[in-house]
């Protein structure tokens, strides 16, 4: 990444997105329209572990709901409840801003070391960010789209690392990402298996067993989980949804 901001057009699209990120930041605190449908399970997550202990996307004040307790993996809650603070959740709004901002100077990063773009990719990075509002949008609500972006792509990004380069830290790097993602929304907890025997293949083809290690990791978010979902519902399952 150093490399990558030592040169002028890099560092041009970095501000163009601080900017960018600024003025929709700038609204949303202004406006404080900041919730859409899911917003209140997360909330409520955050809120239940907090303040009663328990692990509820429900109303903790409404008719209890078994489906409830497992309808919101931890990882987003987690992240609410580290940057909440008595001014309601304008650190995490601008948490979310930083990660959309990393995570779109990783994609020209990725552009320029691995598949031999030059830095005026930026320009159209630039106007594709520009005509797709919604990565904006996403990173001023109570939402864990950003995060969830956020993990899925540096996920792949250390994947491709670990292509060219075969180092094994890589291969940790992209297990370790794809469980928090897993942990984030339930959507992608399958993937533990093509994680797994991507590790297989390739602990087998280049003989490196150290690789099932790493590619174990996603199926052990998966299997804790629901481990802790049938301790508390009494039925052994990821998610409700």
């Amino acid at each position: 990444m150093k490399d990558w901001f030592s040169r002028p057009a890099n560092r041009w699209f970095a501000l163009v997105l601080l900017l960018w990120h600024g003025l929709f930041f700038t609204l949303a605190v202004q406006y404080g329209n900041l919730y859409l449908g899911d917003s209140d399970d997360y909330l409520h997550v955050a809120d239940n572990m907090v303040q009663h202990g328990i692990y509820y996307a429900g109303d903790i004040n409404q008719p209890w709901n078994a489906d409830d307790v497992s309808r919101r993996p931890p990882g987003y809650p987690l992240l609410i409840t580290a940057t909440h603070t008595r001014d309601g959740y304008t650190l995490l709004l601008l948490v979310q801003a930083l990660i959309s901002i990393s995570t779109l100077c990783g994609v020209s990063l990725l552009l320029q070391r691995r598949f031999g773009f030059r830095p005026a990719v930026n320009k159209w990075l630039s106007v594709a960010v520009v005509l797709f509002p919604a990565q904006v949008f996403y990173a001023n609500f109570v939402m864990a789209e950003l995060l969830f972006q956020a993990l899925l792509f540096w996920c792949v990004y250390a994947v491709i690392e670990f292509y060219f380069d075969r180092r094994p830290r890589n291969l940790l790097v992209a297990s370790a990402l794809l469980s928090a993602a897993i942990l984030t929304k339930p959507v992608v907890f399958l993937l533990w298996i093509p994680a797994l025997l991507f590790a297989l293949y390739y602990a087998w083809r280049l003989r490196r067993w150290s690789f099932v290690a790493a590619g174990i990791l996603p199926f052990l978010a998966v299997a804790g989980l629901s481990t802790l979902n049938y301790t508390w519902t009494g039925y052994l399952h990821f998610s409700s949804m």
